[in-house]
């Protein structure tokens, strides 16, 4: 990943996307998501084979597969659903980025339901 190359590009749409706001706004938004679309697709790229390397490492490690795909599950979520609120207050729907992370919130409960099971049944045999 050429960091140097995804950072000089950020700062480039960033100086565009400010010259555009007062001119044109809606021109200047989408400039925004644009660029951090593309950021966040080079960064993606590079991402995914470091993190199926990591699962590989750790089911070798004897690590519980099912643990470990929940726990990079709610790790990817995190990460879309941020990227998503930024772009929406990027163009100022700011209620809407908050219903995004809102949305975020339930989608890693909801993932991650099957630990929150079995530490509970753990946790009352424990207790019998």
């Amino acid at each position: 990943m050429n960091i140097i190359a995804l950072a000089g590009g950020a700062i480039a749409a960033g100086m565009l996307a400010q010259l555009l706001r007062r001119t044109n706004p809606e021109a200047a938004g989408a400039l925004a998501v644009c660029a951090g679309v593309l950021l966040f697709g080079g960064v993606l790229t590079e991402a995914i084979p470091v993190l199926m390397e990591a699962e590989t490492w750790l089911r070798d490690a004897g690590a519980k597969n099912p643990w470990i795909t929940i726990l990079l599950k709610c790790l990817g979520t995190c990460l879309v659903v941020q990227f998503a609120a930024d772009c929406c207050r990027d163009v100022g729907e700011y209620a809407l980025a908050g219903r995004v992370e809102f949305a975020g919130k339930a989608a890693v409960a909801v993932l991650s339901m099957p630990m929150f099971r079995a530490v509970l049944k753990l946790a009352l045999e424990l207790l019998a």
